[in-house]
């Protein structure tokens, strides 16, 4: 017969699996006051879907997907103030100047834009925000005036081309909450360049397998 200390122990372990199996999406850092974090974000924009966070070091270039539906919306803004989303050529290791693509972060839940028909800029692209101060911020931290990360990138695992972004808009790493802008991608690549057919179809099966240990965003 199991002593007391033996079912406390048994107790807490079993709570340990519990959280561990239902833990999904990491909190980045919880926002002060009545914000919304990045993750109420999300859940609120697309409960259903299984995201995975993206490792920071491969969210940095990006290409376009392999047909013309290619889009971008804002699902949310935590800032005080409007940010301008757009892009950055990156052909071969230059950095162009910010193409603007007249969506700003007071545009929420608006219909997606069209971002690039056909991909006139090149196969790779570093995704972008300019603030009103005048700050470019991109998904190369080595292109900021801090030389900071500001972007945060997850996927869904049944479209290797379907991510969702979101970025710092302060200097410095503001306060560390990515809750200012996010947006939702369609059609888009993370790196570059952009797999051929049977690359894509290799990765698609591999995130499909790798679904199976995943479950839905929840806080």
């Amino acid at each position: 017969m199991l002593n007391k200390t033996t079912i406390v122990i048994l107790f807490i372990v079993q709570l340990t699996v519990l959280s561990t199996a239902h833990a999904t999406l990491t909190q980045i850092q919880s926002p002060p006051g009545s914000e919304s974090s990045v993750t109420d974000i999300l859940n609120a924009y697309a409960p259903s879907l299984s995201l995975t966070r993206i490792d920071d070091g491969k969210d940095i270039i990006w290409g376009i997907g392999p047909d013309t539906s290619t889009s971008i919306r804002v699902i949310g803004k935590q800032a005080g103030f409007n940010n301008e989303v757009g892009f950055l050529s990156y052909a071969n290791g230059a950095v162009s100047y910010f193409y603007s693509l007249k969506v700003f972060s007071n545009d929420i839940f608006g219909d997606p834009i069209t971002v690039i028909t056909a991909n006139s800029f090149g196969d790779e692209l570093l995704l972008a925000i300019l603030t009103p101060q005048l700050n470019i911020f991109t998904s190369m931290p080595m292109q900021n005036t801090d030389s900071l990360d500001h972007m945060v990138t997850w996927v869904d695992n049944n479209d290797p081309f379907h991510y969702f972004v979101a970025f710092e808009d302060l200097l410095d790493g503001g306060d560390g909450d990515y809750n200012d802008i996010v947006l939702e991608l369609n059609n888009f690549v993370d790196g570059a360049p952009i797999p051929n057919p049977p690359t894509l179809a290799l990765l698609g099966v591999g995130l499909i397998g790798f679904a199976a240990f995943r479950r839905k965003v929840s806080q």
